[in-house]
């Protein structure tokens, strides 16, 4: 631990929770506050328009009361809206906002782990998108993490990692989480594949929002109406899938006692966990996973966000048949891709394959190189690569990048827009 520890933050749009790898390797919930169970935090900073200064969580909810200020809360809500904010008379982009956000909790942390140098952070999003993860990205650069050392997640691999450092006999068939919070409320799904390799690990969602809602927990009626509408989601749930372990997660359920009749009805021969911080320890576990040593080489995360395929060139290599591996299924599609070089001997096209891992099939597509140059065989020297433009799609680009001071490049390039 004296070289640094890794830190995880759960950035969701009501509330932040922080965890961090502790000395046995194992997630470590921390609170943010000495006074109670406070391991929640409000999602919401604020800025004092008299004295020029900023302020999270809490500390920014209790002030914005009582001082002349900019609040904004439910942030990863809002950045995915606008540019950014104009505060105080000046515009900020929103990487400059959540820098100053997350330099506050990073602060709050190094506090509580007595000054300890955080090297690693890991952050799970619900659902982020492209321009969520720029930003993200983009803040903790400014604060001087270097890349490579933060990684995003989302909520659903969160779940996957999580569950998937439980025992086996937790997930032996379906495993349900209802995520309820006062914003929304989700249910996700999991399923491992048996008998082969890689293993499919699928993760699906299913919004509720529209069912359960948060306000209701108010009164006594509308608690015996959402225990009444949680109990017929899961029995469906169940009657429609072997399920081996349910999970309740988020501020929803810290309320004990509303959920009873739920509980009665889906305990039969299976685990039920409730707590509030599952998402947190499972980017932890994501953290071990990514920056450290791997115990789930074997498994291939399928969920929103995710690749779904490995994508392989055919080459020849000292003489043989063998692929390279340009994409691999399970990569969020914002990482993935690679690029490598290669020369053209006697060929007149590049040959590719698509291979999802769930289903064992296997596309193929090709790339044609008639506008490349015709030099002497081994002459031609091209760069090969791939990346994603969203998560269903990806384009492989072929250019001709010269040999040496042998010859220039001619400029050629051919490109290929997959589909998965």
């Amino acid at each position: 631990m004296n070289k640094g520890i890794v830190l995880g933050i759960d950035f969701s749009n009501d509330y932040t929770q922080v965890s961090v790898l502790g000395d046995t390797n194992e997630p470590k919930a921390l609170k943010f506050s000495d006074m109670g169970e406070e391991y929640l935090m409000p999602t919401a900073i604020f800025y004092n328009t008299d004295i020029r200064e900023w302020a999270i969580g809490t500390e920014a909810v209790n002030r914005a009361k009582v001082e002349n200020c900019i609040f904004i809360d439910k942030l990863p809500e809002k950045i995915r809206k606008t540019p950014g904010i104009k505060i105080a008379g000046e515009f900020y982009k929103w990487e400059e906002v959540i820098a100053k956000y997350l330099e506050g909790v990073i602060k709050l942390v190094i506090n509580k782990v007595n000054g300890v140098l955080i090297r690693n952070i890991i952050i799970s999003v619900d659902d982020p998108d492209e321009t969520v993860m720029q930003i993200i990205y983009a803040a903790t650069t400014a604060l001087g993490y270097e890349n490579g050392t933060v990684r995003i997640v989302n909520h659903a691999e969160s779940f996957a990692y999580y569950i998937l450092n439980q025992n086996k006999d937790i997930w032996i068939n379906s495993v349900i989480m209802v995520d309820f919070n006062e914003s929304s409320a989700v249910i996700r799904k999991m399923f491992v594949t048996k008998g082969r390799e890689p293993r499919t690990v699928d993760v699906k969602k299913i919004d509720v929002s529209d069912q359960l809602k948060y306000e209701n927990l108010d009164t006594e009626e509308g608690c015996k109406k959402t225990d009444s509408i949680l109990r017929d989601i899961l029995l469906k749930e169940i009657d429609e899938n072997v399920v081996s372990a349910i999970y309740l997660n988020g501020p929803g359920f810290m309320k004990e006692g509303w959920y009873a009749k739920t509980i009665d009805a889906i305990y039969s021969n299976r685990r039920i966990f409730a707590g509030n911080n599952l998402i947190v320890k499972g980017a932890i576990y994501a953290a071990r996973e990514l920056f450290f040593y791997t115990t789930l080489d074997n498994y291939v995360i399928s969920c929103k966000g995710r690749t779904k395929v490995n994508v392989l060139m055919e080459v020849i290599h000292r003489g043989s048949e063998t692929k390279v591996k340009l994409s691999k299924a399970g990569v969020h599609w914002y990482q993935a891709g690679a690029k490598t070089q290669c020369i053209l001997d006697n060929v007149d096209r590049a040959n590719f394959e698509m291979f999802y891992p769930a289903t064992r099939d296997i596309k193929r597509f090709s790339i044609s190189l008639a506008d490349f140059p015709k030099r002497d065989n081994k002459t031609v020297r091209v760069e090969v690569s791939l990346a994603y433009v969203e998560e269903s799609k990806f384009v492989v680009e072929i250019k001709d990048i010269g040999f040496g001071d042998f010859f220039e490049s001619s400029g050629a390039v051919a490109r290929y827009e997959g589909e998965v």
